[in-house]
């Protein structure tokens, strides 16, 4: 069974660290720096650990039968969505993951915030394709990623329309 938690953000220096190598494993075909795993997650980590301070930034664990298998960080505000980042572990893509959060997160993003955004990496192509498919458009680029904005009650609809189905989950 899927299960969907947000991070403890008072315990965010204890989880990060068990975040990062799903990201990490992921960076050859999304974004490839070449500059090694403690670099990349002091980088990371020096970036993400000052966000989660915001009130309306969350990461959200994704877990499947108690293991962690991927997270989605993003921030809300009255007018936007922004979806920063979503990492599964390979096994669990194709497995319905991405629709199941996606009905979560139905629940918690405010029904009136009008726009969702995100960037892809200008290489990660399977992201653009998914992102075209949620009807988000790109907008601009910037440091080698897309810009992609769109309707959120569209991007919903889409994903209601969805012949996937979802599987079962529970919010932690």
């Amino acid at each position: 069974m899927l299960s969907f938690e947000y991070i403890d953000k008072a315990k965010a220096d204890e989880i990060l660290p068990a975040l990062f190598p799903i990201l990490y494993a992921n960076m050859d075909a999304i974004a490839p720096t070449g500059e090694g795993y403690e670099k990349d997650f002091a980088e990371w980590f020096g970036a993400v650990r000052p966000a989660l301070d915001k009130p309306a930034r969350n990461i959200v664990l994704i877990r499947r039968d108690g293991e962690l298998i991927g997270f989605f960080q993003y921030c809300v505000n009255e007018t936007t969505f922004m979806m920063e980042e979503i990492q599964l572990v390979p096994a669990a893509c194709g497995r319905g993951v991405f629709e199941a959060l996606y009905a979560f997160l139905r629940g918690v993003v405010p029904g009136t915030t009008p726009f969702v955004e995100a960037y892809a990496h200008r290489l990660n192509y399977k992201s653009q394709g998914i992102l075209a498919h949620l009807k988000l458009s790109p907008i601009g680029e910037e440091n080698n990623c897309i810009h992609y904005r769109g309707s959120l009650k569209e991007m919903f609809g889409t994903l209601e329309k969805s012949p996937v189905r979802i599987p079962e989950f529970t919010v932690i």
